[in-house]
Order: structure tokens, then C-alpha cells, then sequence
């Protein structure tokens, strides 16, 4: 049982290192900063009314900070998840094909 293939879309590069690289070529467009960080946070379902639960009711729903996730903004202008994404995109993808 083989996974499904899909056919590759390419891209023309505008930058000379890339051009003519279909590996490259074949990758998706890179995404803006903000789409970065919005695809990465994630977080859980909130209700207000639940604040009027019980005690024990309400103590379960703590386990929901477990399903949080803020990218960290602490390095430079960029956030540091969108440097991590650079890093990898530009460091590692590209210059290893």
C-alpha cells in the first residue's frame, strides 16, 4: 500500500541562488511573520459562563492551560518562532539541496 502523491507545483525563484532548483522550485511560498505566529498559537476553547461552576467542576478546567501556546517575542523586531522558521527555511532546507 503505497500513500498518495500529489503532483508538485513550481515556482518560479526570483532569487539566482534558487533559480532552476526544482527542489526549491517545488517547496510552498513562504509565509508573512504574522501568518507565522498565528499558525503557531494556539489557544483553548474559553466559556464565561463556566466561571459560575463548582469548585470541582471549575478545577477541571485548568487542565486546559496545558493546551495554550504563545510564540515567545522576545528576540529583536521578529519574534523568535519566525527567526526559528527563517533559520530552518534558509539554513537547513535550502542550502542542504
Amino acid at each position: 500500500m503505497s500513500a498518495p502523491c500529489k503532483r508538485a507545483v513550481y515556482t518560479e525563484q526570483t532569487l539566482i541562488e534558487f533559480k532552476g532548483n526544482p527542489l526549491i522550485e517545488s517547496l510552498p511560498e513562504l509565509m508573512e511573520s504574522e501568518e507565522i505566529l498565528e499558525r503557531l498559537t494556539k489557544t483553548p476553547p474559553y466559556d464565561a459562563t463556566e466561571r459560575k461552576l463548582s469548585a470541582k467542576d471549575r478545577i477541571q478546567q485548568v487542565e486546559r492551560i496545558r493546551q495554550f501556546h504563545q510564540p515567545s517575542t522576545t528576540l529583536g523586531s521578529d519574534p523568535v518562532t519566525v527567526k526559528l522558521c527563517e533559520v530552518i527555511n534558509h539554513g537547513v532546507i535550502k542550502t542542504g539541496y
